[in-house]
């Protein structure tokens, strides 16, 4: 459903139409969640360019642990289509914070379409969700093809294995006198 409060709005929105959008032929699904502190103690609230970048840093490890925990193993490259959501507290949430991700998720999908949101609800973790779609390339899939090409000469085999059996059942039953005359 949509969010009704205001402080939970993020910057950049994913609604249904993004996902479906997103969503074509193969596509596997990751999460990937970071800890960061609930309580930060008054001299830890002024941010400097060390507190952003360690921030940042956080984000991009967290984005490699839903690459790591993706559904089925594939390479990011082969993706055309790329969605992600970061939801962290809005003490953490920032727009390098998303700008960082976006980067580095196009580094490692060069082809794809990366739509992207943040969501400032979750307390003391950072969570990454992504979605990768129309992978040209899927191991696990290339894999069951090889080995349905193998499966069909031993399909027909037992095919005709059958047929022969039903034929010498059908032989059999010829001898059995009819009840019906």
């Amino acid at each position: 459903g949509e969010e009704k409060k205001p402080k939970y709005i993020g910057a950049k929105l994913l609604d249904a139409g993004d996902i479906m959008q997103t969503i074509v032929g193969w596509t596997v699904l990751g999460y990937g969640t970071s800890q960061v502190p609930l309580i930060r103690l008054p001299g830890e609230r002024t941010r400097n360019f060390r507190k952003k970048s360690t921030e940042t840093l956080k984000g991009v490890q967290t984005m490699d642990a839903a690459i790591s925990e993706l559904s089925l193993h594939c390479n990011p490259a082969d993706s055309r289509r790329a969605l992600f959501l970061v939801s962290a507290p809005d003490k953490e949430m920032n727009v390098d914070l998303v700008k960082e991700l976006g980067d580095y998720l196009r580094g490692l999908t060069p082809e794809a379409i990366i739509r992207n949101g943040d969501y400032p609800r979750e307390r003391g973790s950072i969570d990454v969700t992504l979605i990768l779609s129309q992978l040209s390339d899927v191991e696990k899939v290339r894999n069951y093809y090889y080995k349905s090409t193998d499966l069909v000469p031993e399909y027909q085999r037992r095919q005709k294995e059958v047929e022969l059996k039903l034929k010498g059942i059908d032989e059999a039953a010829k001898e059995i006198p009819s009840l019906l005359d």
